[in-house]
């Protein structure tokens, strides 16, 4: 199928507006890349590792083979608070001369590739240790203190600042909590529809997880 598309985040009610000859083949690239942390939309990719895969939605606006106006015609109706860049199909990111110079021009002003995230220090990490042991997730926290999600994640495996390991209590993330209760539930005997309903958990997500489950008890039969 080829046309025009939008991946939406529903919290923030904001989407990214995009055009492929083979559309399915390029929401598996957009999930690839966002969840390797590697996305060209910056914005776009610090709402995925903030809320989650399950708070978004891939949509088909229109099936056409006039990609570049129609692509072009979405953009305008929709540009303003947005994810794209730009309100034309053309963007100048893809050109390498472009990137290079914003690449340049970053280093200029931080003095790294970094984009100017903070430097940490033991009271800062106390802090963030603090806010794992509370349930924090590493997006929210990276968030908070302007830092790589790829810091607090080393933070909560105890791969940095090991001196300061001591204080953490639960290295599970939010995400593997909210796992461990669906699973709990479900062993109980629970419906699907009352563990959604009462964790407030998305029904995609609690089915892809019992999903899970049931795919390692299958396996866990046969091998025994």
């Amino acid at each position: 199928m080829q046309g025009i598309y939008k991946i939406l985040c529903l919290p923030e009610d904001r989407v990214y507006i995009g055009s492929s000859s083979e559309i399915t083949r390029r929401w598996q690239k957009h999930i690839r890349t966002l969840n390797n942390q590697t996305h060209h939309t910056y914005k776009l990719q610090l709402d995925w590792d903030c809320y989650g895969d399950e708070s978004f939605v891939f949509e088909v606006l229109e099936e056409t083979n006039n990609l570049i106006e129609r692509e072009k015609f979405w953009l305008n109706k929709i540009f303003e608070g947005s994810y794209n860049i730009h309100n034309s199909s053309n963007n100048p990111m893809r050109d390498a001369q472009v990137k290079q110079k914003r690449l340049e021009t970053i280093y200029a002003k931080y003095g790294n590739m970094s984009g100017g995230f903070a430097k940490l220090n033991d009271s800062l990490v106390t802090e963030i240790i603090n806010l794992i042991n509370t349930g924090g997730s590493n997006p929210e926290i990276a968030k908070k203190y302007d830092c790589h999600i790829s810091t607090i994640r080393a933070i909560r495996m105890k791969e940095s600042w090991k001196h300061l390991s001591h204080l953490l209590i639960d290295t599970r993330t939010p995400k593997e909590r909210k796992k461990q209760q669906v699973e709990d539930l479900y062993k109980q005997g629970i419906d699907r529809i009352t563990i959604w309903t009462s964790t407030g958990i998305p029904r995609t997500t609690v089915i892809s997880w019992i999903a899970e489950i049931e795919k390692r008890k299958e396996i866990k039969d046969i091998s025994s």
